[in-house]
């Protein structure tokens, strides 16, 4: 399982949260749970667990790094 936080930038577009779900869709994720939450900065931060095996997790990480608007992803292994 891994978790990623994706960190949007209070200018990205409104459309930015389903490019990241287009995204997550296309590299086949099979997301367990997710949230959206609001900064008081303006940025938005979706976090999300799913699993997928290490080098999907790693093309996940570094298509979502790759959209317009996204600012950070952070992307951890999470034990057990």
């Amino acid at each position: 399982m891994y978790s990623v936080a994706i960190t949007c930038a209070s200018s990205a577009s409104p459309g930015a949260l389903l490019k990241i779900a287009a995204t997550l869709h296309r590299r086949g994720v099979d997301i367990r749970s997710a949230s959206l939450t609001t900064a008081a900065d303006g940025c938005r931060c979706f976090r999300a667990v799913f699993a997928v095996s290490p080098g999907r997790a790693e093309t996940v990480g570094r298509s979502l790094r790759n959209l317009i608007g996204v600012t950070e992803v952070v992307l951890v292994e999470d034990e057990g």
